[in-house]
Parts: structure tokens; sequence; C-alpha cells
């Protein structure tokens, strides 16, 4: 009897410091978002290496030289010998014009429609599907007031 109450008392101590084996918890793994950096680059640039940037998502800077006034629903990005189209499904106001953009979009290249062609699609060789603009700054001159 005496040993019998000897390996209770083993065996409750034993189980009440927690002697088993520990049960381990995995903690789900949580992998962090890519933290991919976004550069801006200059109309210029982006035409010069098209190839690197074809069919991917870029963004960049340039003066808008026209809208559309025929349909609103693009305009002419342009840098200082190059020119990029700029398409979106809703208008452009066209008070963007004179105005310094960054936009961001699918680059890919460009073939005018049939119809209606302004000088400025004769112009441009690439074209951007938009996906979010911004106005960086007013280029447009201010006119005098005549004294």
């Amino acid at each position: 009897m005496k040993k019998l109450f000897f390996v209770l008392v083993v065996s409750l101590l034993v189980w009440g410091c927690g002697g088993g084996a520990a049960k381990k918890t995995e903690e789900p793994v949580v992998e962090e978002p890519e933290v991919v950096e976004v550069s801006v680059l200059a109309v210029d640039e982006i035409v010069a290496s098209a190839e690197n940037y074809l069919d991917k998502e870029v963004t960049l800077q340039g003066l808008c030289k026209h809208v559309c006034k025929q349909s609103g629903k693009k305009l002419v990005l342009e840098g200082a010998k190059d020119v990029v189209f700029v398409f979106t499904e809703q208008d452009f106001d066209l008070d963007l014009e004179g105005k310094k953009l960054q936009v961001t979009g699918k680059f890919s290249a460009f073939e005018p429609e049939e119809g209606h062609k302004c000088e400025a699609e004769i112009e441009a060789k690439f074209k951007i599907d938009l996906v979010a603009f911004e106005i960086i700054a007013d280029e447009t001159p201010v006119a005098e007031e005549a004294e």
C-alpha cells in the first residue's frame, strides 16, 4: 500500500509540475507584404528605355500638352522631346492642359485609332492606360495685367 501511495504522489507531483511533454502551439506565420519602392520616371526616360517597361505598371511625370476635346478620355503627356498618350475611362478636365502631372498606369506601345487623329496622336509611340493621376504643378504662364 505504501508503494501504491508513493507512486500516486510521485505521479501527481510530476503531472502537477508540468512534467509531461510541453505542447508547442504553432503561431501562424504572417508574411510581410513586399515593399516595392515606386520610382517616378520622366517621359523622355521611359521612352528611351521602353523595352524595360512594356506591359508593366509605371509612374511618370510630364507636362499635359493636350486634352482631347472630342472624347475627353485621352491626353498627351510631354517630355523635353517625347510624348506619351494617356487613356482613361472617365473624362479628363480640359483645365489639365499646361499642368505638370504624375500618372500611374500600364505602359504599352501605341497604335493610332482609325478615324479621329490629332497631331499629337501621330507623334506618340507609347501609351498609358491610366490607373491614377495627380497634378504636381501648374506650368501655365500667368497673364500679366495691363497697367
